[in-house]
């Protein structure tokens, strides 16, 4: 219990913490404490209790708008971000009963009517440099004239019309693959930077929306690796031997 007295208060915490600290510096209590937090989970009586607990916490307004104001500015490190990509792979695959349950969950929750109101503020709430995919407006830039069509077949059949992150085949002409820049760059065809592009399908161009440093290196590795010489879609000519048109 922290006492109400601010310089108290101050002090306990910090005893606190130093005894946090001393207690996850052992092997063994964190691996014992690890161990009772599966056994937690594993127990339906125990996960039902912290369900009902969660539905009934109500954080007050001022206590949110601390926690935002806390979180203004921080960023994630390089290492953080690894460490959290790694960690998502290694996560075991969500069983059929949780995602059956986690479907239930949503259609419930969305049958609850939204006004108008509410929607128009949480659109006008991730508007413009409001949203965190806010890139200081470069969002807005129309695309080099030279990335057209054309130039994207190219690409898609330089690859072989895969997705290069999944491996996914192309095989709707209605649903093509995106062609990515890869490094983010929408005047690439008119500035004299590298043309370096790849074909992925929907859901993993989306991916490249976060994480952009990641995403940038792993495509130029990928690109450089197989091609030395970083060629990564067809010239007109090749396109009209190919196919017989010129593009």
């Amino acid at each position: 219990m922290v006492p109400k007295d601010p310089q108290l208060a101050v002090v306990c915490r910090e005893k606190l913490r130093k005894a946090q600290l001393k207690r996850f510096s052992d092997p063994l209590e964190v691996a014992r404490m690890h161990k009772l937090s599966i056994e937690s989970m594993n127990d339906p009586e125990v996960r039902k209790k912290m369900s009902e607990s969660a539905k009934k916490r109500i954080i007050p307004d001022d206590q949110r708008k601390r926690m935002v104001q806390s979180r203004i500015g921080l960023k994630r490190t390089e290492e953080t971000k690894l460490k959290m990509r790694v960690a998502q792979k290694n996560r075991p695959p969500i069983s059929e009963e949780t995602r059956l349950k986690m479907k239930v969950s949503s259609s419930e929750r969305w049958k609850t009517p939204i006004s108008i109101t509410t929607l128009v503020r949480m659109s006008e709430a991730k508007k413009g440099d409001k949203t965190h995919l806010w890139k200081g407006g470069i969002s807005f830039e129309k695309y080099c004239q030279k990335f057209n069509n054309g130039f994207k077949e190219r690409v898609r059949l330089f690859f072989g019309h895969r997705c290069v992150e999944c491996g996914v085949e192309q095989k709707d002409v209605l649903k093509k693959l995106s062609i990515h820049h890869v490094h983010y760059d929408k005047k690439m065809c008119c500035n004299g930077s590298p043309r370096d592009v790849v074909p992925l399908c929907a859901s993993c161009h989306a991916k490249t929306n976060t994480s952009r440093d990641y995403w940038e290196h792993r495509f130029t590795e990928l690109l450089y690796k197989n091609h030395p010489d970083g060629k990564c879609f067809y010239t007109v000519e090749e396109m009209s031997k190919f196919c017989g048109v010129s593009q």
